[in-house]
């Protein structure tokens, strides 16, 4: 471009009512004026709120803009941007906002969750109406059927910090469009598992392998049976004050690695006295001596 034509348009710019224009001068001022550049600022919310500065010109339609951030926001096609709490179309012009220079936008992902692996792959995840409600253990379940990892292989970090099974997104402040990282637990790797006593004077630990979440409780049962000498049919175990049935799995019960169950013993009767018809419930400190006294390790 002739240095001469933009010497005219700087000397107008900065002097309206200064010198004529060459005639190409007075073009170049008129495209200018059509294609004025503008900074916009636009916040991402994603659980961590950062804010970008984008140059654009007027004539931008929104899917520009959405364009010039792709090099820096996750999924950005899957976002909705904002201006003064009004959704905008793609197809949206900046012209017809009237913006002004150091305009806003926001940029938020609606029942959306990113989940970054060890090897720097992002995956997105669609999550249902409930977005508060929703669980850790429910969101491992999604993660499992995109990356091929049990439930149980993974633990999840949101913010730094581990986030267990049984809490809500809400428990911890998890927002549409948040950011979290799976790490994997080797497969060789044995979960361990807690059973109590109803007065929690013993506590024994178990040692499950990587087949953790089809475990079933008959197969507990059976490791009780080893410690402490009591045949699995004379055990109850309970859950969170629920008995739970020989024959269900740990996925059934949502059962997690450090789980603590409770133990019961229930003896079957004498069948050889005749005066004994059912089964008589032992009372909670016979239970406990009975398990003090059948044990081959030590309370803890």
């Amino acid at each position: 471009m002739d240095a001469g034509i933009l010497d005219d348009v700087m000397r107008v710019r900065k002097a309206p009512g200064g010198a004529d224009l060459s005639p190409g001068g007075r073009l170049m001022l008129m495209f200018c004026a059509f294609v004025q550049q503008m900074k916009i600022s636009v916040r991402v919310h994603n659980g961590m709120s950062r804010c970008h500065s984008l140059e654009v010109a007027e004539s931008d339609l929104i899917y520009n803009v959405k364009a010039k951030l792709k090099a820096e926001v996750l999924f950005i096609d899957d976002a909705i941007i904002e201006y003064g709490s009004k959704t905008l179309a793609d197809s949206c012009a900046l012209k017809d906002l009237h913006i002004q220079e150091g305009a806003q936008f926001e940029v938020r992902y609606l029942n959306l969750i990113f989940v970054k692996t060890p090897t720097g792959r992002t995956t997105r995840l669609l999550i249902d109406d409930h977005f508060s409600d929703t669980t850790i253990y429910s969101l491992k379940e999604k993660i499992a059927n995109e990356i091929g990892v049990a439930p149980d292989e993974q633990r999840l970090i949101h913010a730094g910090r581990q986030v267990e099974d049984d809490r809500t997104f809400a428990d911890y402040y998890i927002q549409h469009g948040s950011i979290l990282h799976v790490l994997v637990r080797p497969r060789e790797a044995k979960a361990q598992i807690f059973v109590r006593t109803l007065t929690g004077s013993k506590t024994m630990n178990f040692w499950i392998d990587h087949h953790f979440s089809g475990t079933t409780i008959r197969s507990l049962k059976e490791m009780i049976a080893d410690e402490i000498g009591v045949a699995p049919d004379e055990q109850r175990l309970l859950l969170a004050g629920k008995q739970v049935e020989d024959h269900r799995t740990f996925a059934d019960y949502r059962i997690r690695p450090e789980s603590i169950l409770h133990v019961v013993l229930s003896l079957k009767p004498n069948v050889d006295n005749p005066r004994i018809k059912k089964k008589r419930k032992l009372s909670r400190e016979e239970c406990e001596q009975l398990i003090r006294s059948r044990s081959h390790g030590s309370a803890c």
